[in-house]
């Protein structure tokens, strides 16, 4: 199978708009451009770690005979999408270059 198109374009523009990196989000920016990349990637990989402990916290939970909370559950994959396409932004990767990339690693699968 191989996806031909899907656009998540318009749903990494408006997390890019939201979410910027920049001095005037992040104080230790500002006037230092050449730190950005860096730690755009650091601080997608730290909103990363917090939303995938979420999901490990319920998955223990429910190994433990308790009761899975999808809400909460929900809020991390959401998450977890809106930080992986912030940081595809940042590397400046589009949805048709995520899809190629997608499809590349499935190819005769």
């Amino acid at each position: 199978m191989q996806i031909d198109d899907l656009s998540l374009d318009p749903l990494i523009e408006f997390i890019s708009k939201r979410y910027r990196f920049d001095g005037d989000s992040y104080p230790e920016l500002r006037g230092r451009p050449e730190k950005t990349f860096v730690f755009g990637i650091s601080h997608s990989a730290h909103h990363m770690m917090k939303s995938t402990a979420v999901v490990a916290a319920e998955a223990e939970k429910a190994d433990h005979g308790g009761k899975v909370d999808m809400a909460a559950l929900e809020t991390a994959v959401v998450k977890q999408l809106v930080n992986t396409l912030k940081l595809a932004s940042h590397m400046g990767l589009t949805s048709s270059d995520l899809v190629a990339s997608i499809n590349g690693m499935y190819q005769g699968r």
